[in-house]
């Protein structure tokens, strides 16, 4: 029997993705909701240790549920309905450690596209990560 299970990319990212926000989710819950209950640590234990797990995941990075601006990347882009004579004034706006995005081309630079997009992106990653405190 061997030790290595080889498992296509293609499974292997979207396993370790949902494995990852369900730590973020499990961890901000036991914080928020059921800090001080005795369900906290039923939720804490089986989260800690998947948090272990994963830190021996090749390619799986934990996200300890802070917001962090550094871990934002930025790329432009053209929208379809804008101008052909205007620069590419679109921002995707994407969160490393969740791997969701944003996007905003309805402002007339490149920078307010960009802050836009961060404060959309900031609002899902707060929604998603906050499991079903928020609607």
């Amino acid at each position: 029997m061997a030790d290595d299970i080889v498992v296509p990319r293609k499974h292997y990212d979207p396993l370790v993705g949902a494995a990852t926000q369900l730590v973020t989710v499990a961890n901000n819950a036991a914080a928020t909701v059921l800090e001080g209950s005795p369900y906290e640590s039923m939720l804490r234990g089986p989260a800690e240790a998947l948090a272990a797990a994963l830190s021996n995941v090749p390619g799986a990075e934990y996200w300890d549920g802070v917001w962090r601006d550094t871990d934002v990347i930025y790329d432009t882009f053209r929208h379809e309905a804008q101008p052909r004579n205007l620069a590419d004034l679109g921002v995707k706006a994407t969160h490393i450690p969740t791997s969701l995005s944003a996007e905003s081309y309805t402002k007339h630079s490149v920078q307010a596209n960009q802050d836009a997009a961060k404060r959309g992106l900031k609002a899902l990653v707060e929604r998603r990560t906050k499991g079903t405190t928020h609607p």
